[in-house]
């Protein structure tokens, strides 16, 4: 058997050449209670996020006849609340508000 470099405790460990397989689940694991709609509102919510690696979430419209000129969604703006998330994540949020002081 092979030995490779230090995978236990900085000491080497040989491991067989054969086939290594490892079965695992991935993803979000929410509790069984959380209502429909908020779950829902909540993968929107990070499905924007991800869509925003590539450009900036906020921007609503472009136009580029005389350069460049466009329109942001903004806190508190019709689709963005004013925590930051999408307001219909804010609505389905919230039942679930408990301030306390």
């Amino acid at each position: 058997m092979p030995c490779r470099g230090p995978m236990a405790d900085d000491a080497l460990v040989c491991w067989s050449t054969g086939k290594i397989v490892v079965s695992y689940t991935a993803g979000w694991s929410l509790p069984t209670d959380v209502p429909a709609e908020l779950e829902g509102q909540v993968i929107e919510q990070v499905k924007m996020k991800y869509l925003a690696t590539d450009r900036d979430p906020a921007l609503r419209s472009e136009n580029t006849p005389d350069v460049w000129s466009g329109s942001y969604a903004v806190a508190g703006g019709d689709s963005i609340g004013e925590s930051g998330l999408l307001k219909s994540l804010e609505g389905a949020l919230s039942p679930f508000k408990a301030w306390a002081v």
